[in-house]
């Protein structure tokens, strides 16, 4: 097609993709089942949340009022709305939110919420939804809100239709036009194994995504998770091929990451004219592994780092972050994850409330912080006069700027251990003096993997802003790097300024003045602004201003191309993500060009020469 289905069927919506603007309404939490506590704290989880999705994506906005569609006689799903919603509609809104509650004590799921409307003109999206929570679930307590926040980024996701109800709501890319029950076929697929049904979504950018990431030609999509508990229209990766992604819900705690594959699933949705690709965190389960991984999983004869084979042992999790005993996955019989049973996040610094429990996690060197990861350690304070068994521990650690050397500290007794080049898996004294700390820290299998995991946000954006890659998104009114700094201004040094950031400084999106910007945006102006939207990196807006690409292209002359241009010489490096140039002038022989690389091999001939295809080489005409 020539054109996209959104240059097509815009009809009443703006012509320039804009950022979506999302509305809600609060007024049934002023309820008298709801306490004052619990209204606060679900408005907080639902704005926060705001803010994450607007940044996110870009819509064709309505130029006038997001009214609900009349055939929705008043209502969104069960819920009766207010007359003037589906009469005069929402103005500046592009995506309208009721937020519900229930009272069910047996149910687990913290909340629940879909899409109730779509647009009946310009683009086919949504554009009225609903999330309910169950009050059963939800205290209003502190402490758990980073978990309540994932959930309700998840519930988000449906509303905006990645969902198996939301499948049939897709814009197919080949008509423009939504997919019928007929066409389902041609985005999800259904495979009878053995005993075991296999679901995949097949659509354009998942299995390209797939593909690559998993490093498997063949991969038909996607695979799906299917378990008996969950809830129909759900969406949700497989647990064993993709385990700490945003959309599954895991068992523990985990720093679950928002990544390519949910990126993805938006965009094949066909309903958004923009998914911020910046917005991906970096993920490894399984990445690189093969088709074997992906078909075979733990069943292979290979035995791969994302699961477990000590089952009764205490050990760090695949990512690092966490120490537990791993549980038996009902899915493919795979040890993966780790259960509730003395299971500890290193990255929560609150993870321990019991005075005993903590003076015996002090006394064995424990720290817990959102630079902490779990290593293999004995550690222990020189004074101690007891005997752990258990053999892994929280410590804080520091990585090289290049992933070739982890240096763990230990701020409480004042001591570094530097896991240096060549080292992994080697074990290392903490004090050869013995004077401050006993036992022995071993270096990580995998540097790589254990420094470039997604960061955590300083104090988790003190809850007055969200986390993207390690940085802080806050809301407005708020900066500094964990968005604890009330500042109508801006925040340089951890100080609230009037006015724009000093020279050579740039506004961040965390609200503090910076010498640099963070991924997808450049510095012009004392403001970080947004780079085009094929950049990964850049020097300024235009889509030839690139200086780093996403995931599936390739950087070739300051542009990110999906294939490098051969008959000009490039040839595509994989590994670092760019189109190298392989021709040069200066060859021996009768070449004119030749191969960078071996000038022996010819492109093209002098003049009076002719090339034989055969053996690249210029003969005499």
């Amino acid at each position: 097609m020539e054109k996209s289905n959104y240059e097509q069927r815009i009809l009443q919506t703006d012509t320039e993709p804009k950022p979506i603007r999302i509305t809600t309404d609060y007024s049934m939490l002023t309820n008298k089942d709801v306490t004052l506590q619990q209204r606060n704290y679900l408005v907080k989880l639902v704005e926060i949340s705001k803010l994450y999705f607007q940044k996110l994506l870009k819509v064709y906005q309505l130029k006038q009022n997001n009214v609900l569609p009349q055939t929705y006689k008043g209502l969104c799903d069960d819920h009766k709305v207010q007359p003037n919603d589906y009469s005069i509609g929402i103005p500046n809104s592009d995506l309208h939110i009721y937020t519900l509650y229930q009272y069910v004590k047996n149910d687990q799921q913290t909340a629940i919420a879909n899409f109730c409307a779509f647009a009946q003109e310009g683009i086919s999206r949504p554009i009225f939804g609903y999330i309910k929570y169950n009050l059963s679930k939800i205290s209003g307590d502190e402490e758990y809100f980073q978990k309540n926040l994932k959930e309700t980024f998840r519930e988000m996701i449906n509303i905006l239709g990645v969902s198996k109800l939301g499948l049939y709501f897709w814009i197919n890319p080949d008509t423009g036009k939504t997919i019928d029950k007929d066409n389902l076929t041609k985005i999800y697929k259904k495979k009878q194994i053995e005993k075991d049904t296999i679901e995949f979504i097949t659509s354009k950018h998942l299995k390209e995504i797939t593909r690559k990431y998993y490093n498997c030609p063949k991969a038909e999509g996607m695979k799906l998770q299917i378990d008996k508990y969950q809830r129909y229209f759900e969406f949700r990766w497989d647990l064993t091929i993709l385990y700490n992604e945003f959309m599954n819900q895991n068992q523990v705690l985990t720093d679950n990451v928002f990544s390519i594959f949910t990126i993805a699933a938006l965009k094949d949705t066909g309903f958004y004219a923009e998914v911020n690709e910046n917005m991906a965190e970096k993920i490894f389960w399984g990445k690189g592994k093969g088709c074997d991984f992906l078909e075979n999983t733990c069943q292979s004869t290979i035995q791969y780092d994302e699961y477990s084979y000590l089952v009764h042992q205490v050990q760090c999790s695949f990512d690092y972050e966490r120490i537990g005993i791993p549980i038996l996955q009902e899915i493919n019989q795979c040890n993966i994850g780790l259960g509730l049973y003395k299971d500890k996040l290193c990255t929560n610094p609150n993870i321990v409330s019991d005075q005993d429990e903590r003076e015996q996690e002090q006394d064995k060197l424990f720290n817990y912080s959102t630079q902490s990861k779990c290593f293999q350690s004995t550690a222990t304070k020189s004074s101690s006069t007891k005997q752990y068994k258990d053999a892994s521990r929280c410590h804080q650690f520091k990585c090289s700027s290049d992933a070739s050397e982890i240096t763990i500290i230990f701020p409480e007794i004042d001591l570094q251990v530097i896991c240096g080049k060549g080292e992994q898996n080697t074990k290392k004294d903490i004090d050869s003096s013995g004077e401050k700390a006993k036992g022995q820290v071993t270096c990580p299998q995998d540097y790589e993997r254990f420094c470039n995991y997604t960061p955590i946000c300083s104090n988790f954006c003190s809850q007055k802003g969200v986390c993207v890659n390690g940085q802080c998104i806050c809301q407005d009114g708020f900066g500094g790097v964990d968005c604890s700094i009330e500042c109508s201004g801006v925040v340089d040094n951890n100080t609230c300024l009037e006015g724009q950031c000093p020279q050579g400084k740039f506004l961040n999106p965390d609200n503090t003045c910076k010498l640099d910007c963070p991924l997808g945006l450049f510095g012009k102006d004392r403001i970080c602004k947004p780079c085009h939207r094929s950049c990964s990196k850049c020097k300024g807006p235009l889509a030839n201003e690139c200086t780093k690409c996403q995931f599936m292209t390739l950087l070739q002359e300051s542009q990110c191309v999906d294939k490098c241009d051969q008959k000009r010489g490039y040839s595509p490096n994989y590994d670092l993500g760019v189109c190298e140039y392989t021709l040069t002038y200066t060859c021996e022989g009768n070449c004119k060009i030749c191969s960078n690389i071996n000038r022996n091999l010819c492109i093209t001939c002098k003049e009076g020469f002719q090339l034989n295809d055969n053996n690249n080489q210029c003969l005499n005409g």
